[in-house]
C-alpha cells in the first residue's frame, strides 16, 4: 500500500482545499438550481 501511495500523484488533489476554508454562501456564476420534480420523475432502468 505504501508503494502505491508513493507512486500516486499529488496533482489529482490540487482542486481540494486542505486548509479547511470553505465558503458555501458565495454562488458560482454557472449555478443552476435543481428541478427536483424532473429529477424525481426520472426512471432508472
Amino acid at each position: 500500500m505504501i508503494a502505491s501511495i508513493k507512486q500516486g500523484s499529488v496533482m489529482t488533489w490540487q482542486h481540494i482545499n486542505l486548509q479547511g476554508g470553505y465558503d458555501f454562501i458565495k454562488h458560482a456564476l454557472n449555478d443552476v438550481p435543481f428541478d427536483m420534480a424532473k429529477i424525481l420523475a426520472l426512471k432508472l432502468g
